[in-house]
């Protein structure tokens, strides 16, 4: 099993320039320590009936536990939309794959910010938890073999700010973006790209299966 507490990685903030009703109020902002992430790692069969029966993959299950005093969001899928020729189907178990700390696969869901002068008509949506203080939940992912770099474009529409997966990674790491409950919580169970105070928190890395 690999545990740790809340990875440091605010997302940048974006000015409320978009629609009024798609920037929720901002919450207390979330303080190192009040989310710990405890994952294991495994060779497994894709989700049926989204893969084929001999699919082979990273299987992996994680419970995530919120160790604050205020309740928060936490994040239950990868919000699809943003990469339009995506390699994995739109489920739950479904993450993003890029290089974390110290060179680790980091596989990740998460909700990317957009540059402060792009508008979004439909801001992107990504399913989430409200879980309690003391409270935690469970989730899966799995990813497809060999292991490749799936990230939206960094660039002209987002603001991506991760490093591409670069093969050779002997340790992994699973991460899901998390964010408080705004007081007033006019659209629950959801993130989007200008939901305020955003951050990822991951476990330890842990060792890389091999097929």
């Amino acid at each position: 099993m690999a545990t740790r507490r809340f990875l440091l990685l605010s997302m940048l903030g974006l000015a409320a320039v978009a629609c009024e009703a798609d920037a929720p109020a901002p919450g207390p902002t979330p303080t190192p320590h009040e989310v710990s992430v405890t994952a294991h790692l495994t060779i497994g069969r894709g989700p049926q009936p989204h893969y084929p029966p001999e699919s082979e993959g990273l299987a992996g299950t994680y419970t995530v536990r919120n160790d604050g005093d205020d309740p928060l969001y936490i994040a239950t899928e990868r919000a699809h939309g943003q990469l339009a020729d995506a390699s994995m189907p739109e489920i739950d178990e479904a993450v993003w794959v890029s290089s974390g700390d110290e060179g680790a696969a980091r596989l990740s869901k998460q909700v990317f910010d957009v540059p402060g002068d792009v508008l979004l008509s439909v801001p992107f949506v990504l399913e989430a938890s409200r879980v309690e203080p003391g409270e935690e939940i469970e989730g899966a992912v799995y990813v497809p073999l060999p292991l490749v770099a799936e990230l939206p474009p960094d660039g002209d529409h987002y603001v991506v700010g991760e490093d591409p997966y670069q093969d050779g990674a002997s340790q992994a790491e699973i991460c899901v973006q998390a964010a408080p409950v705004p007081d007033e919580d006019s659209r629950p169970g959801r993130l989007t790209n200008y939901t305020p105070n955003r951050q990822l928190a991951c476990s330890d890395p842990m060792p890389l299966p091999q097929p």
